[in-house]
């Protein structure tokens, strides 16, 4: 498997750290970041790395070369214009054919990769964690969330803490699609178990690309997503929903000054910037294991 490792950006934030070096090459423990990076992707059998580099790339390029000296193979590819993660893998597309992971050049990473279909995990990977995590636009791709849940508690250690952020699920009853600012209702939010099959241009990671996609996707109900947590022997501990997300999920979303997406303040919008859910975070633990 290949391994995209975005290392493009400035890091204009770090101030005077990055003056001379780019973000990705700043010494921690005498070892660049990415350093570290490509260490933990060998360790894990993974040496076939493509390096999207932009601002000072020559300092990565000298200092890493072909990737030899570190176990690996590096290709280079530069992305001249910093227009974002989905940009920087487009910029690296021709090098990509079967599955791969990415990764931020400037994150330390101590890890182990495991390569799974969720459900299949148990096959995969042994043990329990004192924390389980689910990010963003996950469960809309799973089928079977009883499944899901009972996964989740597979992996806890007995008092483990769950976390999950995800979109909340009225959200993507809406048509995403339009350009103009209007809440279009699509489906029904108690549509039942089959899927949804969209074909559009571009992709999931890629919207512009020259290519038609085909997607299905589940439409779970937030008691589907709580309830399976809970069969599994998962205690709610919290329950939040925000009118902000993290990505612009419609075309006409406004970004904020901190960082966050929002509906914006329009005719057609009357109810205004908090009119829907559009984001919601639950924390849970699991009990003790009976025999």
């Amino acid at each position: 498997m290949k391994a995209v490792i975005l290392a493009a950006g400035e890091g204009a934030r770090m101030g005077p750290f990055t003056a001379s070096v780019p973000k990705v090459m700043i010494p921690v423990g005498n070892r660049p970041l990415l350093e570290y990076v490509v260490q933990a992707l060998a360790d894990n059998g993974m040496r076939d790395l493509i390096f999207v580099v932009g601002y000072r790339r020559e300092r990565i390029q000298s200092h890493f070369q072909d990737g030899k000296a570190f176990g690996t193979h590096i290709t280079y590819v530069t992305q001249t214009k910093q227009l974002g993660t989905a940009h920087g893998i487009w910029e690296a597309r021709g090098h990509l054919e079967d599955p791969f992971i990415v990764l931020n050049g400037s994150n330390m990473v101590d890890a182990r990769f495991v390569e799974s279909n969720d459900y299949d995990l148990p096959a995969a990977l042994s043990g329990r964690f004192d924390i389980v995590f689910t990010s963003y636009g996950v469960l809309c791709w799973l089928p079977d969330l009883k499944r899901w849940g009972e996964i989740v508690a597979r992996y806890l250690e007995p008092g483990g803490i769950f976390y999950i952020v995800e979109a909340h699920p009225m959200m993507n009853l809406f048509n995403d699609r339009l350009t103009e600012p209007d809440l279009q209702l699509l489906y029904p939010y108690f549509r039942g178990s089959e899927p949804i099959r969209e074909e559009h241009r571009g992709c999931f990671s890629t919207p512009d690309a020259p290519i038609t996609s085909v997607e299905h996707v589940w439409l779970h109900k937030m008691s589907d997503i709580i309830g399976s947590l809970a069969r599994a022997g998962l205690r709610i501990e919290s329950f939040e929903e925000y009118p902000f997300l993290s990505w612009g999920f419609f075309p006409w979303m406004e970004r904020s000054a901190d960082g966050w997406w929002r509906l914006p303040e329009h005719e057609r919008l009357p109810l205004g910037r908090g009119a829907l859910p559009l984001m919601f975070s639950l924390k849970a633990t699991l009990g003790p294991l009976t025999s």
